[in-house]
């Protein structure tokens, strides 16, 4: 993708089709992890500070770790959902933030 700047917005794939980086405008660069069923198990900034994802057994993230780069836990969202796969909870004692994966969590 291209800004009215003539700067590039590019994404890197993974040989499964999976997004493995993300280089912004500015070229900071973000890269993905996944475990083997395929699930985002990790986002890491170019910083080295990291996002780690929990899931459930049926796929959805039910916890998030902020990590700083030395390796200090900065915040921990947990979520939780109903019978019917909706959302429910989004409860972090630390602050707001959003997710890559477009939910804002508290």
């Amino acid at each position: 993708m291209t800004n009215s700047q003539g700067r590039d917005w590019t994404y890197g794939f993974d040989p499964s089709g999976r997004l493995s980086e993300e280089r912004h405008y500015d070229g900071r660069m973000y890269r993905y992890q996944y475990d083997v069923a395929d699930r985002l198990v990790q986002r890491t900034a170019p910083d080295g500070s990291a996002l780690h994802y929990e899931h459930d057994a049926a796929g959805r993230i039910t916890r998030i770790t902020a990590q700083k780069a030395d390796g200090e836990t900065d915040g921990i969202t947990e979520l939780a959902y109903d019978v019917a796969g909706r959302l429910t909870k989004a409860a972090s004692p630390m602050r707001w933030w959003n997710t890559p994966i477009t939910v804002r969590v508290r």
